[in-house]
């Protein structure tokens, strides 16, 4: 075989490998298969900055969990509210983009309370600087008791330089509720 047939038989090979198994998952662990309940890598909780005294407050007094659980085989971002709380949190990774490119943003979630929850799942854009550009809610995300895909397709502003993938769970209700995110993929399209 000659050199040019080689290295076309060597493209093919990985484009159709590419297009089988997809772009990759800009995200670090969005399987979730990494971590313990307490610790879940390339992922942190709304703990400390950005989010209100009542929430601050809420965490503090057990009124809001937060863990990486697993029923079976399915692994998963959780917050519960097992007491009432006016509570607004999120689970939040950064990772870097270009702005401009269109990126595609892929998540399961479920919930289950005394009402379905207001779950929000997004992303922000930043410069690279940290000044804030905008918030893109998944729209339609309205989360039941089933597991169910939610996804996107985003472009972030010319001059972003970061963006956050947020999931959330606002709790204007003050009721018990629990909200699941699972198998969270962000590619370049």
């Amino acid at each position: 075989m000659n050199m040019k047939k080689t290295v076309l038989v060597v493209c093919v090979f990985w484009f159709g490998l590419a297009a089988c198994y997809g772009a990759e998952n800009l995200l670090e662990n969005g399987s979730l298969t990494e971590g313990s309940p307490e610790k879940i890598p390339g992922w942190i909780f709304s703990t400390s900055s950005g989010i209100s005294e009542e929430s601050k407050v809420a965490i503090a007094e057990g009124k809001v969990t937060w863990a990486r659980a697993e029923e079976g085989e399915k692994r998963f971002l959780e917050i519960q509210m097992p007491e009432p709380s006016d509570a607004h949190v999120w689970w939040l990774q950064k990772v870097k983009v270009l702005g401009g490119l269109s990126y595609q943003l892929s998540l399961e979630a479920s919930a289950s309370g005394d009402r379905m929850p207001r779950g929000e799942a997004g992303v922000f854009f930043t410069t690279a600087d940290g000044k804030w550009l905008g918030y893109q809610p998944i729209p339609n995300f309205y989360v039941t008791g089933d597991w169910k895909r939610f996804s996107m397709t985003f472009t972030p502003p010319d001059n972003a330089a970061i963006a956050g993938v947020r999931l959330g769970l606002d709790n204007p209700g003050g009721e018990v509720l629990r909200i699941r995110f699972g198998d969270v993929v962000l590619t370049e399209k």
